[in-house]
């Protein structure tokens, strides 16, 4: 859209990994969450920078604070653009269970809007792993000749996990198929650590060895990725490869898979969705706790995902 423009990309220090490589940003800032000097560090150096166009992808306190720096009240250089994030459909399909998942746009699609181009933008996600994290899954994998499918056990938040005693009934089924199960995520993913203990004669376990971007050179090498509604379905798309996502509490509300032979897993329940992020613990009573997860069934997952490669394969 700007081919000659310099672009300039502003994170908090925690995050900048996400970013690093991209051929299409100049320079990265990392703002760290909770130093003063930091921030006015940050904002005394991008103040000489003379932005022409600021887009406000958070509109956080914090981001607000910057932009009035940048741009003080009445000032119209540099023009500041800033994300709407008060959504009432989604207020209303979490409160009130209203309206159709296709009825809230996809985020990428929110945060293109701030162009405000008249053209057609492609709404599709990227990360560049270095040559060293290539190098480094390459030795990995030296011996590893089925194909590969990764498992992400973990979440942010545990109510949006499917069961482990799932995910190993579905390690054993992919194994006894002639896959290859890869366990992947960071070192506070418990369960992931507790899944590998009970099928670590037939899976491999990446949690906690690999940095995000190491993880992504992971994925990209591999066949599917079968995760819960977490950030490992966004990594893996962004390299290409295919995702199968299981919603529970949650639903894909602007940030479902996006890729076509992706799946979403689901089941259709009344509660649905009983929160934004997945944060609270249901509050149905047994037999019915956790039905939204736990009516998605290992050996469901397991006929998709040979009916989908048997698909794959036809049209390759």
């Amino acid at each position: 859209m700007y081919p000659s423009a310099r672009i300039d990309f502003l994170t908090l220090s925690t995050h900048w990994q996400v970013h690093e490589n991209s051929p299409y940003i100049n320079t990265i800032y990392r703002l760290e969450k909770a130093s003063q000097t930091s921030f006015t560090q940050i904002v005394k150096q991008l103040k000489k920078n003379q932005y022409d166009l600021v887009l406000d992808a958070h509109n956080s306190l914090r981001s607000n604070l910057i932009t009035w720096k940048l741009a003080p009240l009445f000032n119209t250089v540099p023009q500041i653009r800033k994300l709407n994030r008060f959504s009432l459909l989604r207020m209303a399909q979490v409160k009130w269970h209203l309206f159709s998942d296709n009825k809230i746009p996809p985020r990428r699609e929110t945060y293109l809007a701030l162009l405000k181009s008249k053209k057609l933008l492609a709404s599709y996600t990227e990360l560049f792993p270095s040559s060293q994290d290539q190098d480094l899954i390459n030795k990995l994998m030296v011996n590893t000749t089925k194909p590969i499918i990764a498992l992400a056990p973990g979440a942010a938040h545990m109510p949006k996990c499917w069961h482990e005693d799932y995910f190993v009934s579905l390690i054993h089924m992919l194994a006894k198929a002639g896959y290859q199960p890869y366990l992947v995520g960071g070192q506070s993913d418990v369960p992931t650590f507790r899944i590998h203990e009970k099928t670590k004669a037939i899976s491999t376990n990446l949690a906690g060895k690999l940095s995000i971007m190491q993880t992504a050179a992971f994925l990209q090498n591999a066949l599917l990725t079968v995760c819960n509604d977490s950030a490992i379905t966004h990594c893996s798309e962004a390299v290409g490869t295919p995702c199968f996502t299981i919603f529970g509490p949650t639903k894909n509300m602007g940030f479902s898979p996006f890729l076509p032979s992706s799946r979403i897993f689901s089941t259709n329940l009344p509660c649905r969705p009983c929160s934004h992020h997945g944060k609270i613990p249901c509050k149905l009573k047994d037999p019915d706790t956790y039905a939204c997860l736990n009516r998605i069934t290992p050996d469901f997952i397991f006929q998709s995902i040979c009916t989908w490669h048997s698909s794959l394969a036809q049209n390759t």
